[in-house]
């Protein structure tokens, strides 16, 4: 368990509603948008030498605390460890280090909130993303209509590498049969530019994520510091239509009305596998879905609850569309209750294996 101060810029009324707001994914009017630049070199200006700074996931870490930073986020969290308030300052410190970067600090543990100073916003040019060339975007739609086509791959790689974009040269790499030392060195440089791209809007959401074939085959979703407007972007953007296999992280927690919304808007023609916790969802070559593995056991309740979302979308109108393996089915039943029948749930027998059923 860490002590959590919360950060954000602009808005500074009613503190406790705006993390209230904030930790539950809804968008908040007034907050301006974080950069990764000016925090860290706000930060750097307090702490000198002792910051450990990984740019690529946007971490900056000190002695015994941690914030993620992605430019455009509302908010950022200083995760501390107990150990490092041991001395006297140190929340003092993050304060200052934090008001200098232009954000007011919230204390979720005592309900405090130190406003920063106006005049020590710093100032930000936002930098304007080139616009895709339609020849681009035509090439990827049509990847999306046939996502099982390397042919096509082949081709909008070609139409990529003539615009100078570094992910045609992941899909000519990934789709040879063979790659030299060279090659290979290639292409993790190649992935190293172009993987947030290749994942879309999906990027800002997921992580561990794999490509393969020049595409976004795998990916968890789940992370934190992401407003509501971020998780719309990419609740049914065409980059799904390549994943087969996803993770909706129950730790993180991937918002349930997030999931509500993808499992039925999002195209999904490649997924094969969705797992939940310890809940694995499979499709099977007929199209149908399955429970093909769970821990029996009390999964805890947003597990649950993401799993009867996803149910709901796959099989809408008609439960039985979703095949339910006998021992499963207290499971099954279990999602469907409020939190606390959940809680007095205490038996989670394997039922006969001669009873069949389906959800």
């Amino acid at each position: 368990m860490s002590y959590d101060l919360i950060l954000w810029r602009g808005r500074s009324s009613e503190p406790t509603r705006t993390w209230r707001d904030l930790s539950r994914g809804d968008t908040v009017e007034g907050l301006d948008p974080l950069d990764f630049a000016s925090v860290l070199a706000a930060f750097r200006r307090h702490y000198g030498n002792d910051l450990r700074v990984f740019e690529d996931d946007g971490t900056i870490q000190g002695r015994g605390w941690e914030l993620a930073v992605h430019d455009e986020d509302t908010y950022s969290q200083v995760e501390c460890a107990w150990s490092a308030l041991d001395h006297a300052g140190a929340l003092a410190q993050l304060r200052r280090a934090a008001h200098a970067a232009g954000c007011h600090v919230f204390d979720p543990q005592t309900g405090e909130f130190f406003e920063a100073s106006p005049t020590s916003v710093p100032s930000r040019v936002k930098p304007q993303s080139p616009p895709v060339p339609v020849a681009v975007t035509r090439a990827l739609e049509r990847v999306w209509a046939a996502p099982g086509d390397t042919s096509i791959r082949r081709a909008a790689a070609e139409v990529l590498l003539a615009h100078d974009d570094p992910w045609g040269r992941v899909i000519q790499l990934q789709l040879a049969s063979t790659r030299s030392k060279t090659e290979r060195t290639e292409l993790d440089a190649a992935l190293g530019r172009a993987a947030d791209r290749i994942a879309g809007p999906i990027a800002r959401i997921a992580r561990d994520r794999d490509i393969e074939n020049g595409f976004l085959t795998r990916c968890c979703v789940g992370v934190t510091n992401r407003d509501r407007l971020t998780w719309e972007a990419a609740v049914s953007t065409s980059w799904w239509a390549t994943v087969e296999r996803v993770q909706l992280d129950t730790v993180l927690a991937t918002p349930l009305w997030w999931a509500s919304e993808w499992i039925r808007a999002a195209p999904l023609p490649s997924l094969v596998e969705i797992e939940i916790g310890r809940i694995r969802l499979a499709r099977e070559a007929e199209g149908r879905w399955r429970v093909a593995d769970a821990i029996v056991g009390h999964p805890g309740y947003h597990t649950l609850n993401l799993f009867r979302r996803v149910v709901d979308g796959l099989s809408p109108g008609d439960e039985s569309a979703v095949d339910v393996p006998p021992k499963y089915k207290l499971l099954v039943s279990a999602a469907s209750l409020p939190k606390r029948r959940v809680d007095e749930v205490d038996e989670w027998d394997e039922p006969d294996d001669e009873d069949d059923g389906t959800v």
